[in-house]
């Protein structure tokens, strides 16, 4: 072993860049660059000890060749402040005949086997036409048998041979570990243009199981894995769950504001890694794929791009302001303790989702098992599909899409969460754990499927707010019209002397614009079984409005004392004097149990 400085502007292997005699060529030699030195060595098995860049140090690999740089059991590649690795540029990329690979073999202890310091650079530009441009490839009809699967498209000249695709079954929730494959192309068929599909021969044996190409209207698609730029321990499975058993990070200490940003890299995989990108901030990535790794980001900060996470433990952890398109796919969690995330993209066959606290999501969230957990202030515009808990321990969240063909719809108390889209196919809409805490489950323009129908709002200790439509035992058709009324079932908790009455609203209480001057409103309500009528201590409307020209001063008002009996609607009423025109909130109490009683409500209320 021996160390070598850079004495000028050259090739790696002439001895006249370097100050000592030679130049390096041997296992475990060590170099430190403080020059710009193009690394024309090729696929040298050479394993090199530390090399070290220092202000005005550039590692330059070429454009026009293959280039391994490989590194033994310890050592280590340092980019300090001034210094770079760089790859060809956005305009010309590494040829797609051609590779680079950055290999460091598992050593006996846990290293930062990559560090980028502040004011570091790294500039790598890999070439998506390796792998045919197009990393998302839809499957054109279920794989049942064989080692034949057919691609929408023509992939015949774009996909090629030793090239692998991550593929998912595509149904309900088994196993994060289970559930989906990564295969070897072993060849590739000629397009059939009357069909729009390719057909794709796989090397290893037929797997035995289907890949449905549609599940609830979700469209399954493979996702090409390879890319001719890779990070990776070398020794690493390329197989789904192999991630266990490394101790090796990617740090990153790049704390450069947005417009400094030193980070690029694109087209890549980063493979068999504790952390795959541990720290930094500013880090923008094209077209990344992250397999196998423990950790694909940990404790990283404000990071863009389009990057797919396959098989990654958990693929986001302490990651604050990330912002990608890209799915995240077969994971222990796909988030965790995260803060302001933001993916565009699909989560597919996680055991956990969405997870961390104002995290954003546009896309589908597909066989897992508990879909969104753990996540608090956060929204989701897309479907939940095929899994066994589609939301659980949640708080704050809205869901703007469908929960399909799912175990249970919600569970584990969660709290303030909104609904807006269809329930369908499910084993039960909603089981709800009960504890003594205030809660709120609401749907919203959803549709529930007649025999499952289950609580529209579920608040505290008390009971359920349940839709009932004509066909219904319980249905009567309200005077309003409506083609469907509230169901209110108190339980055995449901008693004003607990506080544990049951309200319709108490996310954000009703609300109606009105005018000054004495007015009333109505609520059309019909009590059923109940021995001794319902009276003003059993059934609360109540209403809080302006009570001066000029303060904002509210004052609360409830109906006065009347008795409601069983079999027929009857006016829940109260009547209020506004002395500005404006905003006045209501809400409606249901503080009674007994067993076998109910009570329905009309949803549309009239104020005259």
């Amino acid at each position: 072993m021996a160390t070598y400085n850079s004495a000028q502007a050259g090739d790696w292997n002439a001895d006249a860049t370097w100050t000592e005699a030679g130049h390096p060529n041997t296992n475990d030699d060590v170099a430190i660059i403080a020059h710009a030195v193009d690394y024309n060595i090729g696929e040298s098995a050479i394993t090199w000890g530390n090399i070290t860049l220092n202000s005005g140090g550039t590692l330059v690999f070429p454009t026009t060749s293959s280039s391994d740089l490989v590194f033994n059991a310890t050592g280590i590649l340092t980019i300090n402040s001034g210094g770079k690795i760089a790859c060809a540029s956005v305009g010309t990329p590494l040829g797609t005949a051609y590779k680079l690979n950055f290999h460091w073999p598992q050593g006996a202890a846990a290293r930062n086997a990559l560090i980028l310091n502040d004011g570091g650079e790294i500039a790598i530009f890999g070439n998506p036409d390796f792998y045919g441009s197009e990393k998302y490839v839809d499957l054109d009809s279920d794989w049942t048998t064989g080692q034949v699967v057919y691609v929408t498209g023509d992939f015949s000249s774009k996909w090629q041979a030793g090239q692998k695709f991550w593929i998912h079954r595509n149904y309900q929730y088994s196993g994060y570990l289970t559930d989906a494959d990564i295969f070897t192309i072993a060849s590739v068929g000629t397009y059939d243009s009357g069909n729009d599909r390719t057909p794709i021969t796989i090397s290893e044996e037929a797997p035995g199981v289907t890949y449905a190409a549609v599940y609830e209207g979700f469209q399954s698609q493979l996702i090409m894995v390879s890319r001719n730029v890779e990070l990776a321990d070398p020794g690493s499975s390329w197989d789904v769950g192999g991630y266990n058993t490394y101790t090796e990070n990617i740090r990153f200490n790049n704390n450069q504001a947005g417009g400094n940003n030193l980070i690029d890299i694109r087209d890549a995989i980063f493979r068999g890694w504790e952390r795959g990108v541990y720290g930094g901030y500013n880090f923008v990535g094209t077209n990344i794929i992250f397999l196998n790794n423990n950790f694909g980001f940990y404790t990283s900060h404000i990071i863009k791009g389009s990057m797919d996470f396959i098989s990654t433990r958990t693929a986001l952890r302490g990651t604050n302001n990330f912002d990608i398109v890209g799915n995240i796919t077969n994971s222990w969690d796909a988030f965790y303790i995260d803060y302001g995330n933001k993916i565009e993209g699909n989560i597919i066959g996680c055991n956990a989702g969405l997870r961390g606290y104002a995290v954003k999501m546009e896309g589908n969230i597909v066989s897992c098992s508990r879909c969104v957990t753990e996540a608090y202030d956060g929204t989701m515009v897309g479907d939940i599909i095929g899994s066994t808990y589609g939301i659980a321990s949640t708080k704050g969240f809205s869901l703007i899409g469908g929960i399909k063909d799912c175990s249970i719809v919600a569970a584990d108390s969660p709290v303030k969460v909104r609904v807006n889209g269809d329930l369908s196919g499910n084993s039960n809409d909603l089981i709800i754990v009960e504890t003594t805490r205030k809660r709120s489950f609401v749907l919203e323009g959803s549709t529930l499927e007649g025999a499952n129908r289950q609580p529209v709002r579920i608040y505290q200790n008390a009971g359920n707010w349940l839709p009932a439509v004509s066909g219904d035992a319980h249905f009567q058709t309200p005077p309003s019209g409506n083609s469907w009324v509230l169901e209110a079932i108190p339980n055995s908790y449901c008693d004003d002397s607990y506080c544990n009455q049951l309200e319709l609203s108490p996310l954000n209480e009703m609300a109606l614009d009105t005018v000054s001057g004495s007015q009333t409103l109505t609520f059309k309500i019909y009590p059923v079984g109940w021995t001794t009528a319902l009276n003003q201590n059993d059934v609360v409307l109540e209403v809080r409005y302006l009570d001066s020209a000029s303060g904002i001063t509210r004052t609360t008002i409830v109906n006065s004392t009347a008795t409601y009996a069983n079999g027929a609607w009857r006016d829940l009423s109260v009547t209020f004097n506004p002395l500005q025109s404006g905003i006045v909130y209501f809400q409606v109490y249901f503080r009674t149990y007994e067993s076998g009683c109910y009570m329905l409500i009309d949803p549309e209320p009239v104020i005259s």
